[in-house]
């Protein structure tokens, strides 16, 4: 994100400076400062709001919490219980599903995106093959 790349000289050698030349060796220099720049690797961070009767708040909260969520808030909204907070969203997928059982089918979700965020090292070495 946000990462600006400005070429300032090469070299011309006659029988060398070929477009495709130019091309790899500005490949290869971009390959070497990003490596010395420490990437890292970003996945999408939600904002999450769950609505639930107050009988499926403790199985709805230790559900998320197992999914990594960050807690912002539990309050009551007209007889309900509202939790509210981010997530990663690859740890979203099925949420609908399984929030369903968990409350009878009386319980909602909405996700709105939020931000950026570091992947796990665990997710990081799964996704990278390390």
């Amino acid at each position: 994100i946000d990462v600006r790349v400005t070429l300032l000289g090469g070299a011309y050698r006659r029988e060398e400076s070929t477009p495709a030349a130019f091309a790899q060796a500005a490949s290869r220099a971009f390959a070497e400062a990003a490596r010395a720049a420490g990437p890292m690797l970003l996945e999408p961070i939600v904002s999450f709001e769950v609505v639930c009767p107050e009988e499926f708040v403790g199985g709805v909260l230790r559900d998320l919490q197992a999914r990594g969520a960050e807690l912002a808030e539990v309050a009551a909204r007209d007889g309900l219980r509202v939790i509210t907070g981010k997530v990663a969203l690859s740890r979203m997928f099925r949420y609908a599903t399984v929030l369903r059982g968990l409350t009878q089918g009386r319980g909602t979700a909405s996700l709105e995106p939020s931000e950026y965020g570091e992947v796990s090292r665990q997710d990081y070495a799964r996704l990278i093959g390390e």
